[in-house]
């Protein structure tokens, strides 16, 4: 229910998702991430060192 809120939220705005140190995220973090993009749109940034890769 709460990802569908989010969801929504990005869809009226105008905002974009910048995560700083996304090196340090889980894989887990990075789907759910993805699939907010996937239903939002919402352009997402991340930032963080080579390991990120």
């Amino acid at each position: 229910m709460l990802f569908h809120e989010r969801v929504a939220n990005f869809k009226r705005s105008e905002h974009v998702l910048i995560i700083d140190e996304a090196e340090n995220l889980t894989t887990k973090s990075l789907e759910l991430i993805r699939r907010l993009f996937d239903f939002s749109q919402v352009p997402v940034v991340l930032i963080g060192t080579y390991t990120l890769l």
